[in-house]
């Protein structure tokens, strides 16, 4: 007991009773009087089935939080574009009113009852607003695309990326009123996912370099409202990717590694300075819909082939260890 307090400055606590899963902390380490052993909190990160969406769809605009999101638009099975809205409450989906114009592939911000979705196929100019119950029309973004990756807050938001011509570099801000024209990005990507509670504050990560020929990146930016810095490379190049969390605080997951070569189920955290690869998604696919932290995110729609209306959550726990000498 001393040498531990020597070393980490706390003593082991001795307990009648265990800790559970739900009070215990990384790393804590106790006694159990109640097993004669000592236990350790270790965290683990894994995905859980959810209910599925109402309707499979890809190409999917998310936005929100595991417990409140929202999948806006997509294209279904037999190839129609969507209006199609759908709120999630952690436990199930329900309809909500359709977006003003059908249409897939753009960018998304923002939470439930303060949602933004831009850009798309389609309908490459249009800016609408989410209330929760209402949509209502924006000004229009002023460089027309799909493809972008998405970051922010309803106004306070982050366009980056996307198509035509035919990967670019373009980066524009929404305050909630208009879009204003940012310093462009280093890489060129198309298809790439977003993280960021703010605009000046986002992490863009993957996608399309260049096409043609069609090459996924594993490049990543961050932007701090004036300028672009690389940072560490995910571990595995794709495009067509989903993610959320903050500009140091991020989780990606599914996309497709190279074009071709199929569907992925991996997922990374980003800690600010590192990607870590954890536990995979169940089921493989691109274009999907997200939402949440890097503790509890929400992955939702997308194509395995064939189109999807899988939903599945990820979130971190601290479960207890035994301590043994092995």
């Amino acid at each position: 007991m001393t040498d531990y307090k020597a070393i980490f400055g706390k003593k082991i606590k001795f307990l009648t009773t265990d800790l559970t899963m739900s009070t215990a902390t990384e790393g804590e380490l106790f006694y159990s009087d109640t097993d004669s052993e000592f236990k350790v909190g270790v965290k683990v990160a894994a995905w859980a089935a959810g209910e599925a969406m109402s309707t499979a769809r890809e190409g999917t605009m998310g936005f929100g939080i595991q417990t409140a999101a929202a999948a806006a638009g997509g294209e279904n099975a037999v190839g129609t574009v969507l209006d199609a809205t759908e709120e999630y409450d952690g436990t199930d989906w329900t309809a909500g009113e359709g977006i003003g114009t059908a249409t897939r592939l753009g960018g998304a911000a923002g939470t439930l009852t303060a949602g933004l979705i831009f850009g798309g196929h389609a309908t490459v100019d249009r800016t609408e607003e989410y209330d929760g119950t209402n949509w209502t029309a924006g000004n229009t973004i002023n460089t027309g695309r799909h493809g972008m990756a998405g970051t922010g807050i309803q106004t306070d938001a982050l366009a980056a990326g996307g198509s035509p011509t035919p990967a670019n570099t373009n980066v524009e801000s929404y305050n909630g009123s208009s879009w204003t024209a940012e310093t462009a990005m280093s890489t060129s990507r198309l298809y790439s996912a977003g993280a960021g509670a703010t605009a000046d504050a986002s992490l863009i990560t993957g996608g399309i370099a260049s096409t043609p020929p069609t090459v996924s990146t594993a490049n990543a930016e961050s932007w701090n409202g004036s300028s672009w810095t690389e940072v560490a490379n995910l571990n595995s190049a794709r495009y067509a990717l989903a993610g959320d969390g903050t500009q140091t605080a991020a989780i990606i997951f599914g996309g497709s590694i190279t074009p071709g070569a199929g569907r992925t189920v991996n997922t990374e955290i980003w800690d600010g300075s590192s990607w870590t690869e954890v536990n995979n998604m169940a089921t493989a696919r691109m274009a999907l819909g997200a939402g949440g932290t890097t503790a509890a995110a929400v992955g939702f729609s997308g194509t395995t082939p064939p189109v999807s209306a899988l939903t599945e959550e990820f979130s971190e726990t601290v479960t207890l260890k035994t301590v043994t000498d092995s």
